[in-house]
């Protein structure tokens, strides 16, 4: 298996907003998995593979907004976001969820980027 992941995935459920680009909208996002790089995301509008975007969500009364970059996506609207570096505060809190989770069982590299 080309495993290319850094950072373990943990089972996330929650849901958040995929600031895009343009500024022009918001898309709320379904997360299946939070790491401290990256989340998986579901979500009826996501960017093309390379883009970049903004993600933001509330967990516990804290506020986590970063910017993140679209690493894959699918037809089927499920996409991995990598997470710009975070602040001390972001790191955190994502630290913080990710103690509180179960681990992801190990699966195979998401599929390769859509072809524009």
């Amino acid at each position: 298996m080309d495993e290319r992941r850094r950072f373990p995935r943990y089972d996330f459920r929650g849901e958040g907003r995929l600031i895009l680009p343009s500024g022009e909208s918001n898309s709320i996002v379904n997360f299946t998995s939070l790491s401290e790089q990256g989340c998986r995301i579901r979500s009826f509008m996501i960017p093309a593979p390379g883009e970049r975007c903004r993600l933001a969500f509330d967990w516990d009364g804290r506020e986590f907004e970063s910017d993140a970059e679209v690493r894959w996506r699918t037809p089927g609207g499920e996409a991995g976001l990598h997470f710009a570096p975070l602040n001390d505060s972001n790191l955190s809190l994502v630290r913080r969820i990710c103690a509180t989770l179960h681990l992801e069982p190990a699966a195979p590299v998401p599929p390769k980027p859509e072809e524009e």
